[in-house]
């Protein structure tokens, strides 16, 4: 065997180990990148699931809060109107006016509270939310 049959050989052994060797490299990012695939979709069946147990909010509240903003609106427009006519010398307009308003603030804060709840990202967020409403929404 000549010196360059020898040196052709060494080289193509050399060449079948780094090829190996990036094989056994590319294998075991295959092997990292599998786990963590699989990490990655038991992460989001488990978001899933959560998303499948929030909590649905409840009708008590959703009523209270539009409830609480129609009844402000319709005494504090009544109340308005009874103002602007100069016809009208009683009192009634100004306790609408007063009462209306009384109403219009909490059903504007709560209904603002209620979207907030709907749009929240997070399951914590939502009943972080729902749990500032003063009413006991759990025995719905």
């Amino acid at each position: 065997m000549s010196d360059y049959d020898r040196t052709r050989e060494n080289s193509v052994h050399g060449d079948k180990e780094i090829q190996l060797q990036t094989l056994q490299k590319k294998y075991e990012q295959m092997a990292v990148d599998h786990e963590q695939a699989e990490e990655r979709e038991q992460q989001h069946e488990q978001n899933i699931e959560n998303e499948a147990n929030l909590m649905p909010i409840p009708i008590k509240i959703i009523g209270i809060c539009l409830i609480l903003l129609f009844s402000g609106v319709v005494l504090f427009t009544i109340g308005l109107v009874d103002i602007l006519q100069e016809e009208s010398k009683t009192g009634r307009d100004v306790s609408l006016l007063i009462i209306g308003v009384i109403l219009l603030i909490p059903g504007l804060y709560y209904t603002f509270q209620l979207i907030s709840a709907c749009f929240a990202r997070t399951r914590s967020e939502r009943q972080q939310i729902l749990n500032e409403f003063p009413i006991d929404y759990m025995n719905d």
